[in-house]
């Protein structure tokens, strides 16, 4: 495989597929309302207020069939609705080349349940990939995003992700995600994340169900600086 297709290939799993690991991010929320948004990460409603926009920029590095390649993520989410949100994204290629992504991701949540102790909120999200040959769209993502707040600086997290339909090779399957969210303080909120299982639900595809043999796992933090920007 030359240089040429690996660079592709990193620059896909970097920017498109999911396979990159964010570095550091930095989002900024603008909302129209008087009420500011929570810094609290357990206590955020599970989509954005409606008429908030949040814009998030992170550094990603991803390391592909033994190539590296970094990049810029930029995204924007925008609530329609107090129940309802949507959301796009995209990314800029900065080693092994400088050059914008030829990806695009369309995501939208609408929140079923916001109580104290319960949250709820249906998400689906589509990456399409727009390089040359490629299927413009291979994947569907359908989420029921769940949090069940244990005290009032725990929470625990689950349904993320719990669908994937793919085209490319055909099968869907059934991924068990889950985390658990600590408030550290008011302002610095951490949580840790796995999936339990992966199973297969259709599809002749070569992939093979798991179910707690492999634990993939995810350490994540979020510090509120004010009620508009989070790092």
């Amino acid at each position: 495989m030359n240089r040429h297709s690996l660079s592709s290939l990193a620059s896909r799993a970097l920017l498109l597929a999911g396979t990159a690991a964010t570095l550091m991010s930095a989002s900024v929320a603008m909302a129209q309302e008087a009420t500011p948004y929570p810094t609290a990460i357990i206590h955020r409603p599970l989509t954005l207020p409606g008429g908030m926009m949040e814009l998030t920029a992170s550094a990603q590095r991803a390391v592909f069939l033994g190539f590296d390649a970094s990049g810029i993520g930029l995204a924007a989410r925008y609530g329609i609705s107090s129940r309802l949100e949507f959301g796009v994204g995209s990314g800029l290629g900065i080693d092994p080349d400088v050059e914008w992504s030829k990806g695009l991701s369309l995501g939208a949540g609408f929140t079923v349940l916001d109580t104290v102790p319960f949250d709820l909120a249906l998400r689906v999200d589509i990456p399409l990939d727009f390089h040359k040959n490629a299927e413009v769209l291979n994947t569907v993502i359908v989420g029921a995003d769940t949090r069940v707040q244990l005290t009032p600086k725990l929470a625990l997290r689950a349904g993320h992700g719990l669908l994937q339909v793919r085209t490319d090779p055909s099968y869907t399957t059934v991924d068990g995600n889950v985390a658990v969210e600590l408030q550290v303080s008011p302002q610095l909120g951490v949580g840790f994340g796995t999936r339990l299982f992966s199973v297969q639900l259709t599809g002749g595809g070569d992939y093979g169900n798991s179910i707690v043999d492999i634990f993939p796992f995810k350490l994540y933090g979020l510090f509120a600086v004010n009620h508009a920007l989070d790092i």
